[in-house]
This record gives C-alpha cells, structure tokens and sequence, in this order.
C-alpha cells in the first residue's frame, strides 16, 4: 500500500481481522492504525517512511483503545516526523509484539502508554532515540513481561517493575527501563 491519506491501513471498530503481508509505505502519519478494534493480528508486514510533515503522529504501527492485538514478525521503519516512532500502544491491554524488527525511527522504538498486561517478547528496536519508552498512568501500566528484548548495538533492554538494587554494575546495556 503506498498512500497519501492519513493512515494507509485504519481498523476503526473492527474486531477480529488479520492484516498481513503488506508493504506499507508514504502515509502521511500513521502506517496501520487500529483504534477500538479488539482481537486483532498484524503479522509478517514491512511498514516503512510513514511520514510527510511535522506531525505527532507518525508512526508504523498506531495501536489505540484495542485489547487482546498481536503484532508479530514485523519490520518497522524510518518514521522520521518530530515526534514519531515505530510503534505506540496507547490505553490499550493484553497486547502481544513478538519477534519485531523496530529501527531507525526519530523518537521512539516503542511506545507504551498508559497501557498494561503486555508482552514484549523477542523483538530488536536499535537506533532509535530512545528504543522502548513508557508513559504510566497508574502503578498497572507497570504490569508488562518483557524478554530478549534487543537494542541499539546488539545490547539488551532492561525491564524492572518491582524494587531493584543496582550496586557494582559491570553490565552493558542499550537502555535500562524502570517502572513502578
């Protein structure tokens, strides 16, 4: 899909659909957007250079007020607005990102906000400024498993949603994310 529209792919109230196989291209802010749209997959797509402007809200993947969506074996790429990224999670749940490939976005890898019981399992987000960031409404938000998640270099990203002592510290990390 190469578009000039606002989203090239928008799921409005749409339950249960799959989207996949794409190559998504050129939207003028958002590449797949799903807003209230619960159950659904976003699997084996290449959504890239989704911006044309100054807007907010150029990312690859918009994920907004929808449960229980998986986004699975994704590349997510070059969306370069000024507050823009790959993918972002807003006030949704039970969400699954497996196996993505997240780079070269001007803001954000990942984006989770004020959104709670996901599953980040198995994805690289490097160079992106900051390659997985969380805005927290409530100690809930906190509530997220994230494993084997790979950043900028080939380092790891750290997760911590519970008490954590750091002491003697030898470890080289991409990004240390705390919660709670």
């Amino acid at each position: 899909l190469n578009s000039k529209g606002y989203s090239a792919l928008y799921l409005q109230n749409v339950d249960n659909s799959n989207v996949s196989h794409n190559i998504i291209e050129n939207a003028s802010d958002v590449g797949i957007n799903l807003a209230y749209s619960d159950n659904n997959r976003i699997i084996n797509n290449s959504v890239r250079n989704n911006y044309v402007g100054s807007g907010s809200n150029d990312f690859g993947i918009w994920i907004y007020g929808s449960d229980d969506c998986l986004i699975e074996n994704n590349s997510i790429s070059e969306h370069l607005g000024a507050a823009g990224g790959g993918v972002r999670i807003y006030n949704s749940f039970r969400y699954t990102l497996r196996n993505n490939v997240i780079e070269n976005n001007s803001l954000y890898g990942i984006l989770l906000y004020n959104s709670e019981l996901g599953v980040l399992e198995n994805n690289t987000a490097r160079l992106n400024d900051l390659d997985l960031f969380m805005i927290a409404g409530d100690n809930a938000d906190c509530n997220q498993e994230i494993s084997t998640f790979t950043g900028t270099d080939n380092l790891p990203i750290l997760f911590y949603n519970s008490s954590t002592t750091l002491e003697n510290w030898d470890k080289n990390f991409s990004e240390i994310v705390f919660c709670n």
